[in-house]
């Protein structure tokens, strides 16, 4: 798949953090450091929500859901993509913890 091929994070870029490729519903405290670090207000991602809003959604045709984790197994960025069979594709929603610098969002996003 043309896409994806553009999106193959390789581990050696980001050797302090694993990457995972999987379906990802558990991310209400990735999004809930956020909302409280910012005093935002965000819609409740709930493992329900995700299931509904990104996986069981009727207008995406593949969802590729991307994870990275700290040394301690803690979800710090995720990022979700819809791909079409024409290669053709988009982010659908991305989240990333306050401790990544720029140098290693734009890094996990490639």
């Amino acid at each position: 798949m043309k896409f994806k091929s553009l999106f193959e994070i390789k581990n050696t870029k980001l050797s302090h953090y694993k990457i995972e490729e999987n379906e990802n519903t558990y991310i209400k405290d990735l999004a809930n450091s956020i909302k409280c670090r910012h005093n935002l207000s965000i819609i409740h991602h709930s493992e329900e929500y995700i299931k509904w809003r990104i996986y069981e959604n009727p207008f995406y045709y593949k969802v590729l859901t991307y994870s990275l984790y700290d040394n301690n197994e803690v979800l710090i960025a995720i990022i979700y993509l819809n791909v079409h069979p024409d290669g053709s594709g988009y982010i659908i929603e991305s989240l990333f913890s306050d401790e990544l610098d720029d140098n290693t969002i734009i890094k996990f996003i490639n």
